[in-house]
């Protein structure tokens, strides 16, 4: 049994799960006054690492790690990147507002936001690609990698996802950089971090946004990817006692019941000792052959015989022997 938890205790504590995650949000003009019109954000195992946003049109790392980054090509790529989809964007919300017939001037606010990244296990090698958009909090259309289709979760994102399934080719191209490219980047960021950790000593911290169902960004205290060492060592120690109180529970329960199968028996050769512990040497039924006997040759005869005289009642006269009394039953 010990075998068997260890063997589950172990993927436990040395399965490390790595996520990078990008999100983009849109608001419609009413907001822009206020919010920026688009807002780009990564978060790489818990920490936001870069900002951008429809205003300052800038990349802005938001560690001190991934400003070594921000000084190489690729943040330029980034960064163009950035403003590609701030475009497109700005776009995709007046559309998705057309078909909720929302495009009046006093339609309120509306949100669209699209969330992308993946997951990669360092034990097991297992990676996961995720892609959806939403609106106004609502699960609007997913990718599914496995099959290699966009889904509509509301019929007015039906029409979008017909002439995106027909696109073949960048179907294709998404199932590669979910599987490999995402993969890379996330790699390279994990390099940079560290790198960065080795040289400082010094634990990144920050805010955690968290996505919670269905897309809306949950801030939270910042907490580590991975469980550290000792808590695992607490966790499995904790089952493992509490394994062992199960298992001498069980215990206990066997042998009372092997105690409440073997009583009777136990009763019954008590019984057995109790009712043999007169001698060997003497039968119960000898005993009361004795006594009447007995009982025989010392009783006075109701007249005197003629041959003999006349005596005292007390003498030759004797109490008749009494027989054996009945053993005690003791159950």
């Amino acid at each position: 049994m010990i075998f068997i938890i260890f063997l589950i205790y172990v993927p436990f504590i040395h399965s490390v799960s790595h996520t990078l995650i990008t999100t983009y949000t849109g608001v419609n003009r009413q907001m822009a006054a206020e919010f920026p019109e688009v807002s780009a954000v990564t978060i790489l195992d818990g920490l936001q690492i870069d900002y951008y946003d429809s205003v300052t049109k800038k990349l802005i790392p938001t560690q001190d790690w991934m400003k070594e980054f921000a000084s190489t090509d690729r943040w330029e790529e980034y960064t163009e990147i950035r403003e590609r989809v701030q475009q497109i964007n700005k776009i995709n919300i007046r559309f998705i507002m057309e078909q909720f017939n929302q495009t009046r001037a006093l339609s309120g606010v509306h949100t669209y936001q699209r969330v992308y990244g993946c997951d990669l296990d360092d034990e097991t090698g297992n990676r996961r690609g995720f892609d959806k958009y939403t609106y106004d909090g609502q699960r609007f259309i997913t990718l599914d990698l496995e099959k290699i289709r966009y889904t509509a979760s509301v019929p007015q994102a039906e029409p979008t996802v017909m002439n995106w399934n027909e696109d073949r080719k960048q179907l294709a191209y998404l199932k590669q950089y979910y599987r490999y490219k995402c993969v890379y980047w996330l790699k390279e960021l994990l390099h940079y971090s560290k790198a960065s950790f080795e040289k400082t000593g010094k634990v990144p911290e920050s805010t955690e946004q968290i996505l919670t169902e269905p897309g809306v960004i949950d801030n939270k205290s910042n907490r580590s990817a991975s469980y550290p060492l000792y808590i695992g060592l607490l966790i499995f120690i904790i089952i493992l006692v509490f394994l062992i109180l199960i298992l001498f529970c069980i215990i206990l329960y066997a042998l009372w019941n092997i105690r409440n199968q073997f009583k009777p028996y136990y009763n019954k050769v008590r019984y057995y000792k109790e009712n043999n512990s007169t001698p060997q040497n003497t039968s119960p039924t000898e005993d009361c052959s004795q006594s009447e006997q007995s009982l025989i040759e010392s009783s006075e005869p109701l007249a005197p015989s003629p041959e003999e005289g006349s005596s005292s009642p007390e003498e030759g006269s004797s109490s008749p022997e009494e027989g054996p009394s009945s053993p005690l039953l003791n159950n």
